[in-house]
């Protein structure tokens, strides 16, 4: 008789399967980032980068601390994929449902200096990384802690829009 192995609770596989491929994904995308950080020429300044990327992330930072939501919609892409704390999100939408307005109201009271800035541009897509100091206040605590973001930029038309978020 034939070898048969009968699965009776697949949904445990499925789910490995899932998490396999999206950790593949983000391993790529993370491969990307930082081939195009070393391939392409890079510039490095402080805030107010007078390169079209750097604008964007002066932007994307300035939308979010003005609880700007519209101006956020703009800036991301409907498929960006953001990673924080450990969590992901995978898209503008899931996103704008989980944490987008806990982030509006973090960064409300934060005061974010720019220590660092190096942005890579190259054709259609660009990666903006920033080293920054955050301080102020957030639900009665005193917050003043250095955090990083690193932004991937796709052009979509003559505008760029953030595809991907690495926030920590």
């Amino acid at each position: 008789m034939a070898n048969l192995i009968i699965i009776q609770d697949w949904q445990p596989i499925v789910e490995e399967t899932m998490q396999n491929t999206f950790k593949t994904a983000m391993h790529i995308c993370h491969t990307l980032a930082f081939s195009l950080a070393l391939l392409f020429p890079m510039s490095q300044s402080l805030a107010g980068d007078e390169s079209s990327a750097g604008q964007i992330a002066d932007q994307f930072d300035q939308a979010i601390k003005s609880g700007d939501t519209e101006a956020i919609r703009n800036i991301l892409h409907d498929d960006v994929l953001i990673y924080e704390g450990g969590s992901v999100e995978a898209s503008f939408e899931e996103y704008a449902s989980h944490h987008m307005e806990a982030d509006i109201a973090f960064m409300s009271g934060m005061e974010k200096t720019v220590l660092s800035r190096k942005v890579f541009e190259q054709d259609e897509m660009a990666v903006v990384s920033t080293r920054y100091q955050m301080r102020g206040n957030y639900k009665g605590r005193f917050i003043d802690k250095a955090s990083m973001e690193t932004l991937v930029m796709k052009k979509s038309g003559s505008h760029w829009k953030i595809v991907h978020i690495h926030w920590s």
